[in-house]
């Protein structure tokens, strides 16, 4: 009797210990696939106003140290709704020799070189902000990468990145956007 009951506990510390690494490893497969963040279209609506959705992506690539290159407000002539156009310059990520490595975790298909040597990686980002009828902001945002293979082709490759920094800066605004709202409100009061 006594080593049945050892024999059960012990079949049963086994299946238990099974199911805890093999839920594990699902959670690990899902967080190291690489495209888990990629999408056609990386866009969102905001119920905050259009100035504090631009003040939000401007914080959003100072805090990432990525210069601006264009800032456009426009009002449409049509129907009157404001429009913003927020272009970065390109954002230098890596450089030097985990150049490949990195650029490789963070691109959906990069391009295959034979014997190529890459220098840098880079990031553009593109933000069109237009407002909406019903007190709503719709964002697109737009991302460019590419990198500079120095050793065979001598120029700069351009591709898509796998959603990883398009979803990086969409956190960082909606989360300034909480924090300048509050300002917003106050200001307002």
């Amino acid at each position: 009797m006594k080593n049945l009951f050892v024999i059960f506990f012990i079949f049963g510390f086994v299946l238990t210990m099974t199911n805890l690494f093999s839920q594990e490893e699902q959670n690990t497969e899902e967080e190291l696939d690489p495209l888990r963040y990629y999408k056609n279209k990386y866009d969102a609506t905001y119920t905050a106003p259009i100035e504090v959705v631009s003040k939000a992506v401007i914080k959003a690539l100072d805090d990432i140290a990525c210069v601006i290159v264009q800032k456009k407000e426009k009002t449409d002539d049509e129907d009157g709704w404001i429009r913003w156009v927020i272009k970065s310059d390109f954002c230098v990520f890596v450089e030097g020799d985990s150049t490949f490595v990195k650029l490789q975790e963070r691109s959906y298909k990069m391009p295959f070189i034979r014997g190529g040597a890459w220098k840098s990686g880079r990031m553009q980002y593109k933000f069109v902000i237009t407002e909406q009828p019903d007190d709503k902001v719709y964002l697109l945002l737009t991302g460019n990468m590419s990198g500079f293979e120095h050793f065979v082709t001598n120029r700069v490759h351009f591709w898509e990145s796998n959603g990883q920094f398009e979803h990086d800066i969409l956190t960082a605004i909606e989360k300034n956007i909480e924090e300048l709202l509050i300002e917003f409100k106050k200001k307002n009061e």
